[in-house]
């Protein structure tokens, strides 16, 4: 059974001050929209997200990639879309360009 996201009329207003705040004119991607459907596990997620992908000392372009692997490998679309829109925003392609990107690709797909 596929989940579908949520319009903006279906998410409580105060989930969706809150996305439309985080995502700052941007459009709120579709797991997100998934996720509003129960807003303590979307704050959850929020949380989560951000301690990896904003924290610590990896490059943030890295982790993007990373992350794009990460939603191959597990086959979800939506994180899938996001994560290669925010690349492409930041002017940057899927492309594995040297040996430190290639070998976190290979410790993503080990991941399985």
């Amino acid at each position: 059974m596929r989940v579908r996201p949520l319009t903006n009329e279906g998410i409580p207003k105060n989930v969706l001050d809150m996305l439309v705040n985080r995502f700052k004119g941007r459009e709120v991607p579709a797991a997100y929209r998934i996720l509003a459907r129960n807003p303590a596990l979307l704050m959850k997620f929020a949380e989560f997200r951000d301690e990896i992908m904003v924290n610590g000392k990896i490059d943030p372009i890295l982790k993007e990639k990373i992350a794009i692997k990460v939603s191959t490998v597990n086959e979800c679309n939506p994180c899938y879309i996001s994560h290669k829109k925010k690349l492409e925003m930041s002017g940057r392609s899927e492309n594995w360009e040297n040996e430190k990107e290639r070998v976190a690709l290979r410790f993503a797909e080990l991941l399985r």
